[in-house]
């Protein structure tokens, strides 16, 4: 849903994400490499902050 992204800016976020424990990572160790991620339950309350997020971006940017 970025499609401009790099994947080392992709790779890091996602990084980021997981160490403030908004994603858990699952690695299958397979070849070519496959991993998910998912959300945890902090991440799914922080859903609800984005609405609010993108309310006050909207206003910021007029």
């Amino acid at each position: 849903m970025i499609p401009d992204i790099t994947e080392k800016v992709l790779i890091s976020k996602l990084k980021t994400l997981e160490e403030n424990g908004f994603i858990k990572r699952k690695n299958y160790g397979e070849i070519p490499p496959r991993v998910e991620y998912s959300l945890t339950a902090l991440g799914k309350n922080a859903l609800n902050l984005i609405p609010a997020l993108a309310e006050i971006g909207r206003k910021i940017i007029k």
